[in-house]
């Protein structure tokens, strides 16, 4: 289906055993991790949205738990919407667009990374970091 120009990007938090499910992106010679999302398809919540995404780039299925934040971030020129997520089924491992789409110059790797080096590691967008500080200080993690 094609996806529509979006001014939302949704993400998933997702924690496991102190840890964050993140795509660890090198492309050009950048190198640095985001959280699983995407953009709504026409006629989709972003619940609905980040549900799809992360079957497609994960191979999971999640229950969305709540909104976390959101933030807009000057990069992109979109609003990042944030929502806790648990695994429900499934193992971690890379699929749809983002497997189809890997080079060695264009790579889309999940690691789980210990919630306390999000604030050290390259996480964007920036306001990823803060929200996983908060969740850390209020246990969350």
């Amino acid at each position: 289906m094609l996806r529509h120009k979006s001014p939302f990007r949704v993400s998933a938090v997702i924690i496991k055993d102190g840890k964050m499910l993140l795509i660890h992106r090198k492309k050009n010679g950048n190198d640095y991790f985001i959280n699983i999302g995407g953009t709504p398809e026409k006629g989709e919540s972003h619940v609905q949205t980040l549900v799809r995404e992360v079957k497609e780039e994960a191979r999971i299925d999640v229950r969305i738990v709540r909104k976390l934040d959101e933030a807009y971030n000057n990069h992109d020129e979109r609003t990042h919407i944030f929502f806790l997520a648990e695994i429900i089924s499934g193992e971690p491992k890379l699929g749809g667009p983002e497997l189809e789409r890997q080079t060695e110059a264009n790579q889309y790797l999940l690691e789980w990374c210990p919630v306390a080096d999000a604030e050290r590691i390259r996480l964007f967008p920036e306001a990823a970091k803060e929200i996983m500080k908060n969740l850390k200080t209020t246990g969350h993690e």
